[in-house]
């Protein structure tokens, strides 16, 4: 990654001395000072950050400069180049973060790790403070060397906290999943001198580099790169081209759909046979069934229906005690 300002100056983060592929982050377009880049970081991965310049962007021959990097907002060791003197190195790697002790010091490899996040709530925690979080950041300064050096880290603003958990709600919805972290803890018995060091053009970084690490899944999430195109279903490739194992799963698929589609016509049949037999169940009632009514057009009479042959009707004559049988009836 480098500045169009300052194409001079270079900062890499490096894998097995291999570049990272930087991926351009559209929310965010370089500024004069600022470029920001996308980078997979893969869990458990060691990694060194790589930073080059060259004479021509020294003022004068005095001029260093002083790279400082910083994960998730917090400092993690750096370097000092003399710029300005053409027979200086122009190019440093960094792989660890060393820290004096009162017997010697101690290194920590950079390493990418997973997130770890918890329930817990933010409590006294600003979500300020976690706006850095999966970040990798060089900052530039313009500095020159003076007489002396020291063994207390100045910019020991780094904390123990790295790769602890934070509570989910620090997120605030980000695909973030990986981050940059400090490996195991390993001893030495010398301690680590510090130049001492001194700002003629201020405290201000003319250049900041930032990584966004993020694991393969979240980039696809963020739309960074592609996702992954799913296979195409064995039913639909060409079976000339089906290993073995591909084969047996096809055939197995098969012979299941063809159960499947046997079980359902079963259950089809025997749903039809029933109503059929409901349906011939109902005529059978229908036939058998006796209506009976009153008839109130007739004086008391009542009209029996049904399957058996017409009987006459009697009728009750006005007279008195003569009874009149009604002979059309047939």
């Amino acid at each position: 990654m480098f500045l169009n300002a300052i194409p001079q100056l270079q900062v890499h983060i490096m894998v097995r001395k291999e570049q990272l592929t930087e991926y351009n982050y559209e929310n965010h377009p370089p500024t004069a000072n600022h470029a920001t880049k996308y980078i997979e970081a893969e869990e458990g991965r060691n990694f060194a950050m790589s930073v080059r310049t060259d004479p021509q962007m020294a003022r004068v021959q005095q001029d260093c400069v002083a790279a400082h990097i910083f994960f998730d907002g917090k400092h993690v060791g750096g370097s000092i180049l003399e710029t300005g003197r053409r027979q200086a190195s122009q190019w440093f790697m960094r792989d660890c973060y060393e820290r004096n002790t009162a017997s010697g010091s101690t290194s920590e490899k950079y390493c990418f790790a997973s997130l770890q996040t918890n329930d817990n709530p933010v409590g006294t925690a600003k979500l300020a403070d976690y706006k850095d979080l999966g970040e990798v950041e060089v900052r530039c300064y313009w500095a020159r060397k003076t007489a002396g050096t020291h063994t207390n880290d100045s910019q020991s603003t780094a904390s123990q906290d790295v790769s602890a958990s934070i509570p989910e709600k620090c997120l605030k919805g980000r695909a973030i999943s990986s981050r940059a972290s400090l490996g195991a803890v390993e001893q030495r018995a010398h301690k680590v001198n510090y130049a001492n060091l001194k700002y003629p053009y201020g405290i201000t970084p003319f250049a900041k580099f930032t990584f966004k690490c993020r694991s393969r899944r979240d980039l696809q999430i963020e739309d960074i790169i592609p996702r992954t195109p799913s296979p195409a279903p064995l039913e639909q490739r060409d079976p000339n081209t089906l290993t073995l194992e591909e084969s047996r799963e096809l055939l197995r698929r098969l012979l299941q759909r063809k159960e499947q589609r046997e079980q359902k016509q079963q259950i089809e049949i025997k749903k039809e046979g029933q109503k059929i037999k409901k349906e011939g169940q109902k005529k059978r009632e229908r036939s058998e069934t006796v209506e009976a009514e009153v008839d109130d057009e007739d004086e008391g009479g009542i009209v029996v229906t049904g399957e058996g042959p017409a009987r006459k009707r009697g009728r009750q004559s006005t007279d008195s005690g003569v009874e009149i049988v009604d002979l059309t009836a047939d």
